[in-house]
């Protein structure tokens, strides 16, 4: 019962800190040595059989839990928590089909459950009740996120579909702010799928109204400003930076976001004062370093402060060692464009051929590319890359 309990307290964003989970971690390696026992003994035994499972759950051996328990058929009075178990090993083991079968099974086992208890005449508010709706909000996210993944691998009708069970959960009572925050996430999921300009602005609508019950909720801000630089709202860019700067400066996210905001609109004296504030707050990044050395590179007036921004940006390749390949493609890109404004045409395309490898689904870095081989005069395969932008 430990496990269940433990892991049905847990919120819906699932957040438990490093020493907790490592603490639950151990607990359950020595419950699990005590449930494989119980079951050499007794190998019928379901209520062992399904503890042994949470405790392969939260150890991430899904593999274990799954070949445990698949081959069963729970025994009366165990039903619901079968599903709601399997529905999770699915889940985690990110078999979303398997997963969606078994927690609509376990939504149609507490359904049962609460007519059962209306019947007998109970309140909602006794502990039976509130466990069964906490379970049904927790079954609708799940639900949620597997049809956003349906629609994120090509079947872009199942949004509709993860919208409408991430609102269940709001009618159902909850009021957890990582819901809304799902619920925000899909809106941007399906609008960088689409590209629609609507869905940046329905997702920015609900983390508004988010904030408005919740208004310190730091992720809420910093997911509002994404949706506010694709849809280049500069104001609400700075706004969401303002605002979650004041409750926490150490995030460099929020910087890079201002950042683009400031150098787009040449606003030097804004720049050079978040570059303060980000090397202060140990904020700054690779990406942040790309905007200092543009803005360095586009105030140049001689060719010798031109060299001096992409002497930083060297630099700024060899700090990124440990950084993700987008970030060093960012910083391979800008290291082109400061070649190619300096006349060094070829060591430019030798970058951007860098910035491509890294990250091979930006369209700008093949435009790039086109154009440096077009002032070399090699239309044909400059006209390839054009194509590719397509």
């Amino acid at each position: 019962t430990y496990t269940i309990e433990a892991l049905d307290g847990g919120t819906a964003s699932g957040n438990r800190d490093p020493e907790t989970t490592e603490q639950l971690r151990k607990i359950n390696d020595e419950l699990i040595k005590i449930y494989r026992k119980s079951l050499e003994t007794d190998p019928g035994d379901m209520k062992a059989a399904l503890e042994l499972g949470w405790c392969y759950l939260q150890n991430d051996r899904l593999t274990d839990g799954l070949a445990l328990l698949a081959g069963r058929v729970p025994d009366d009075g165990f039903e619901e928590e079968y599903h709601n178990l399997m529905g999770k090993l699915y889940f985690a083991n990110e078999q979303f089909e398997r997963a969606k079968e078994h927690i609509e099974i376990w939504i149609a086992c507490l359904e049962r459950e609460e007519k059962k208890q209306k019947g007998a005449g109970k309140q909602t508010g006794d502990h039976q009740g509130d466990r069964n709706l906490r379970r049904r909000i927790t079954a609708c996210a799940l639900l949620a996120r597997i049809h956003r993944r349906f629609a994120e691998a090509g079947e872009p009708e199942h949004f509709d579909i993860a919208l409408d069970y991430i609102n269940r959960t709001r009618i159902l009572g909850s009021h957890d702010p990582a819901y809304w925050m799902e619920k925000a996430d899909i809106f941007k999921s399906r609008a960088a799928t689409t590209g629609s300009r609507e869905d940046y602005q329905k997702a920015v609508r609900v983390l508004t109204e988010l904030l408005e019950e919740e208004p310190g909720y730091f992720p809420a801000y910093v997911m509002r400003q994404e949706g506010h630089s694709a849809l280049r709202d500069a104001g609400g860019v700075l706004e969401d930076f303002f605002q979650a700067k004041n409750i926490y400066a150490g995030f460099s996210v929020i910087y890079e976001a201002a950042a683009e905001v400031y150098v787009d609109l040449e606003r030097w004296p804004e720049m050079e004062e978040l570059m303060r504030e980000a090397e202060a707050n140990q904020a700054v990044s690779p990406t942040l370093r790309v905007y200092q050395y543009r803005m360095m590179r586009e105030r140049a007036e001689t060719r010798k402060e031109t060299e001096r921004a992409l002497d930083g940006l060297i630099r700024a390749r060899q700090e990124a060692e440990d950084s993700t390949d987008e970030e060093k493609s960012r910083i391979e890109a800008e290291i082109c464009v400061t070649l190619s404004v300096l006349g060094r045409t070829e060591e430019a395309l030798e970058a951007i051929a860098r910035a491509k490898k890294l990250n091979g689904t930006e369209a700008r870095y093949c435009w790039i590319e086109g154009n440096l081989l077009r002032r070399l005069g090699r239309y044909q395969e400059a006209l390839q890359n054009y194509q590719e932008c397509e």
